[in-house]
């Protein structure tokens, strides 16, 4: 008859290096994860934005009188002609590029558009991180264009 002096099981050491992994594991997941979803708020951001420009110009064509999207950089708000203003997320950097006429202060300005389609032009930047999406106005036609950075660096 043999006895067994060793008992089987796991040391203190052994149980703190797994915890020790796992804790890696869970922040290198962790912090992936908020990346992708703050991307994901960027990206809503700039189709939001994007929805509530063509709806301008739309009301301006159909009731054939201008109508202005006015963004609040400070209150973070978009206001469509005859809906509430939509606030954006704070995670994301908002940037206007917009006619001189159509700054009411360094906090509020607008892209406006005429009944014949046509606006005063405009672009509207949605960053997040290094990845950045442009929300472009044509002045002439008044024709909206959504471009994200990542995609183009792609191409």
């Amino acid at each position: 008859m043999r006895r067994h002096s060793r008992q089987l099981g796991f040391t203190l050491l052994e149980i703190l290096m797994v915890l020790g992994i796992m804790a890696v594991i869970a922040t290198l997941v962790t912090v992936n994860v908020v990346g992708r979803l703050e991307s994901v708020e960027a990206s809503a951001s700039a189709r939001k934005i994007s929805a509530a420009l063509r709806h301008t110009r739309l009301t301006a064509i159909r009731t054939r009188e201008p109508q202005v999207l006015v963004f609040d950089l400070e209150a973070r708000t978009v206001a469509a002609p005859g809906r509430a203003p939509e606030k954006l997320p704070d995670s994301v950097t908002l940037k206007l590029f917009t006619a001189t006429a159509e700054v009411r202060s360094d906090k509020e300005a607008g892209i406006r558009f005429f009944p014949d389609g046509g606006s005063t032009g405009g672009r509207v930047a949605i960053a997040v991180g290094e990845r950045e999406w442009q929300v472009r106005v044509g002045w002439l036609t008044g024709d909206i264009d959504l471009k994200d950075s990542a995609r183009e660096r792609l191409q």
